[in-house]
């Protein structure tokens, strides 16, 4: 659980699923079953321009 005002950090093994968690979050496609919420609205409800702004992603790959 990401807390609020504190920077989150996704790390794990090749293929863990951190880029598909991301993607998620920022609803470049929505989840196949279930649902996502965040501060416990769904995520549909949120403006993703200003939220998209705010995340960062370092690839290990230059």
């Amino acid at each position: 659980m990401a807390r609020a005002g504190k920077i989150t950090a996704l790390v794990g093994s090749s293929g863990s699923g951190k880029s598909t968690c991301v993607s998620l979050l920022l609803r470049f496609y929505e989840p196949l079953s279930g649902y996502i919420k965040i501060n416990d609205r769904p995520i549909t409800e949120y403006i993703f321009k200003p939220f998209r702004q705010k995340v960062g992603f370092a690839s290990r790959r230059p």
